[in-house]
C-alpha cells in the first residue's frame, strides 16, 4: 500500500532536517548567544543613553552658568570702559580747575583791594570834609584878623593874619590833593571792577569742577572694584571653578561610559545576526516538533 502524501512529505523533511540536526542545533545556539547579547548590549544601551543624558543636563547647566558668568563679565568691563573714560579726562578737569582756582584767588584779592579802595575813598571825603570844615573856621578867623579876634575881642595882629593865610593855603592843597587822590581811587575802582567782573561765574566754574573731580575719584575707587569683580570671574571662567562639583559628576559619568564600553556598530551587527538567523529558529522548533511526533508514534505502535 502507497503511504499518504502528507505522510510522506513530512518523512523526507523529517529525514532531511535529521540529517542537518547538528547543523540546526548548532545554527540555534549560535542564535541563543546572539539574543542573549543582544539583551546585554540593550541593558547597555539603556544605561550609556542614561548617562549620556545625564552628561548633557550637566552640560547644559555648566553652560547656562558660563553663559552667566560671562554677561556679568561683559557688564562689568563695559561699566569698566566708562569709568575709564571718565578717568581718562580727570588731568584735564584737574588741569582746568586748578588754573580756575588760581583765577579766583586773584580775583579774591582784586575784590579785597577793591574794598581798600572804597575804604580809602571814605577815607579821603572824611578828611575832605574835616579839611573843609577847618578852612570855613579859618575863613572866618582870616575874616576877623583884620579887625579884632572873635575869641578875646582885642584887635589882631598883621602877623597873625599872615599865619593864618598860610595855614589856610596848605588846608586847601590838602583838600584838593585828597580829592586828586578819590578821582584816582575811584578810576583804579572802576578797572578793577571789571576785571573782577566774570568772579561768580569763576566762582560757579570752580564748584562744578571740584563736585566733578570728587565724582571722578568715586569713579576711580569703583573702577578698582569693578576690576577686581571682572578678574575673579576671569578667573573663575579660566579656571572652571565656577562648576566644580557639576565637572566632576561629568567626569565621573564618562567614566561610567568608558566602562560600558558600548559598541553601536557591534550592537547593529549582533541584530542583524540575529534577525538574519531568525529561520534557524524554525528550523529548530520544527526538528523538536517532529521528533515529538516520531516519538509519541514509536509509542503507539
Amino acid at each position: 500500500m502507497a503511504k499518504r502524501p502528507s505522510l510522506a512529505a513530512a518523512e523526507a523533511l523529517m529525514a532531511d532536517l535529521a540529517a542537518r540536526e547538528n547543523e540546526i542545533r548548532e545554527r540555534y545556539d549560535q542564535l541563543v548567544r546572539d539574543r542573549l547579547l543582544d539583551e546585554e548590549l540593550t541593558e547597555k544601551l539603556i544605561r550609556h543613553n542614561e548617562v549620556t543624558e545625564g552628561i548633557r543636563e550637566l552640560e547644559a547647566l555648566v553652560l547656562k552658568t558660563e553663559s552667566e558668568l560671562k554677561a556679568e563679565w561683559e557688564a562689568l568691563k563695559t561699566q569698566l570702559d566708562v569709568k575709564k573714560l571718565l578717568i581718562a579726562r580727570y588731568s584735564t578737569y584737574l588741569s582746568e580747575h586748578e588754573y580756575d582756582k588760581r583765577e579766583l584767588n586773584r580775583l579774591h584779592q582784586w575784590e579785597e583791594e577793591l574794598d581798600r579802595i572804597k575804604e580809602a575813598g571814605f577815607q579821603c571825603k572824611a578828611d575832605i570834609k574835616t579839611l573843609e570844615d577847618t578852612l570855613q573856621l579859618l575863613d572866618r578867623l582870616v575874616a576877623s584878623s583884620r579887625g579884632t579876634c572873635p575869641a578875646c575881642g582885642r584887635p589882631t595882629e598883621p602877623s597873625a593874619a599872615s599865619d593864618l593865610e598860610e595855614v589856610r593855603s596848605a588846608l586847601r592843597i590838602r583838600r584838593d590833593e585828597r580829592a586828586q587822590e578819590i578821582e584816582r581811587l575811584r578810576a583804579q575802582y572802576v578797572e578793577l571792577e571789571k576785571e573782577i567782573k566774570p568772579l561768580e561765574q569763576i566762582r560757579q566754574r570752580v564748584a562744578i569742577a571740584e563736585a566733578r573731580l570728587e565724582e571722578l575719584e568715586e569713579a576711580r575707587a569703583e573702577s578698582v572694584r569693578l576690576k577686581e569683580s571682572a578678574d575673579r570671574i576671569q578667573v573663575r571662567l579660566k579656571s572652571r571653578s565656577f562648576a566644580r562639583r557639576e565637572l566632576q559628576a561629568i567626569d565621573e559619568l564618562q567614566t561610567q561610559l568608558k566602562m560600558l564600553d558600548y559598541d553601536a556598530d557591534h550592537h547593529r551587527q549582533v541584530r542583524e545576526r540575529v534577525q538574519s538567523r531568525l529561520q534557524w529558529e524554525i528550523e529548530y522548533r520544527m526538528l523538536e516538533r517532529l521528533k515529538s511526533v516520531a516519538g509519541k508514534g514509536e509509542s503507539d505502535a
